[in-house]
Formats: structure tokens, sequence, C-alpha cells
């Protein structure tokens, strides 16, 4: 605990006794958290890249993470279905749990990009007559 509490219900000080060190981390694990999502965001928009690439995750209502147009600019987003509508929302702007929760995923989601754009450059033919 980084700092001392008193509690006059022995119980609940056994209990935040025994879940101090998450609770001392959260904050640091989120600014980190947070940090790489908007670290990603701003390399991936200096590259210049305008493909939507997605990949799937579990971390509830979000279904994907992915690279998508949003407004004017392109934004790491989390999808979901509203209705019968697949949305998007940016990482960046998501609440703690879900930045905490797909964070995970962005090694994924680059490794789905570096793929795909591999899988779209051509090889170069030198033996063609033209």
């Amino acid at each position: 605990m980084s700092q001392e509490l008193k509690f006059h219900d022995q119980s609940l000080l056994n209990a935040v006794k025994a879940s101090s060190q998450q609770l001392d981390n959260f904050q640091q694990k989120l600014d980190q958290a947070t940090a790489d999502i908007k670290s990603l965001e701003k390399y991936l928009q200096s590259t210049g890249l305008c493909l939507d690439l997605s990949v799937d995750v579990s971390a509830p209502p979000y279904h994907a993470i992915g690279w998508d147009k949003v407004g004017d600019a392109w934004r790491l987003v989390g999808y979901f279905w509203d209705d019968h509508d697949r949305c998007a929302r940016p990482l960046a702007e998501s609440s703690a749990r879900l930045r905490l929760a797909c964070q995970p995923f962005l090694p994924q989601l680059v490794k789905q990009i570096t793929e795909t754009l591999t899988s779209l450059e051509a090889p170069i033919r030198n033996d063609l007559p033209f």
C-alpha cells in the first residue's frame, strides 16, 4: 500500500491490503496502455496508411480493433455493434477498461497490417517485353 490507511472494519482493512498492489499500479498501467495506443496511432498516421484493417478481440462490447477513418482522420478504433450497424469508436477515447483490455491486441493488429501490406505488393517482373 502506497499510503497508510486506517479502517475501523478489520475485514475492510484486510481486503484493501490484499488488493493494494493492483490498486496502487492501476494508474501506471492505464497510462502505459493509453500512451501505447496514442503512440501507435500517431505513428500509423505519419505513414499515411489509409487501409481499413481489423483483428478480432475479446473485449466486450468491442468485437474487434482496427485502423479506420473516423471523420477526417485515420484512427485506432474499437468496433462494436449498435443494433445491426457496425460502429467504430477511437480507442484513445474509450473507457479505461476498454483501453486496458484492447492494448494487448495491438501487436496482433500491427502484424495484420504488415501481412496485408506485404500481400498488396506486386512482384517486380523484368521479363515483360514492354
